[in-house]
């Protein structure tokens, strides 16, 4: 964090408000996936997620674009912590940074469907065909983002739960998530 705020403030000596707000946002993203509870209101995520791709417009100039669609009746939503960003940090660095589309495009869609609360981000970018998709929740993959994230959520709601992927070569990929509004007390740790 220091060193974050050094770079800030040099940033803003040398009149470059883009990278100060950078480490600005930089050290809020950290402390906010360290700090605090388990569980956050939905909007203290969507905070972080602005946060986040803020540094994704100025680092890609604009060449990646966004939508965020959140339905009202979710604003009240408590869900497990850093969720969403992992995600939306997936789909950019596996979906769109290496996609030689002039137009990348993440869509971002949040509702309530009964007690459930349903996230989908989707990304106009590569996509992967039917086993790449099998492979990124299992146990052979060799990141652990997505895994950690459906694991995390099962065991939290239960086996109903979790992450599940729609994806299509070279027509992009779709992320979704469902979760409890609530979790249950015989999920509780």
């Amino acid at each position: 964090y220091n060193m974050l705020q050094c770079r800030r403030g040099i940033s803003l000596m040398h009149d470059m408000p883009e990278v100060a707000q950078i480490c600005t946002n930089m050290a809020d993203l950290f402390r906010y996936s360290i700090k605090g509870a388990f569980l956050v209101p939905l909007e203290n995520e969507l905070n972080i997620i602005d946060k986040y791709l803020y540094m994704i417009e100025v680092r890609f100039q604009g060449r990646i674009t966004y939508k965020l669609e959140v339905s009202e009746n979710t604003k009240d939503c408590l869900i497990p912590k850093m969720i969403l960003q992992p995600i939306v940090e997936n789909a950019i660095a596996h979906g769109l940074r290496n996609d030689r589309k002039k137009e990348k495009q993440l869509s971002i869609t949040l509702e309530r469907c009964n007690s459930d609360i349903l996230f989908a981000i989707h990304d106009n970018g590569l996509g992967m065909d039917p086993d790449e998709c099998k492979c990124v929740l299992s146990r052979e993959n060799e990141g652990i983002g997505l895994k950690n994230i459906h694991d995390r959520l099962q065991l939290c709601y239960g086996s109903d739960y979790g992450i599940t992927i729609s994806s299509e070569k070279n027509v992009g990929t779709t992320v979704y998530v469902r979760l409890a509004d609530q979790i249950q007390s015989d999920h509780k740790s």
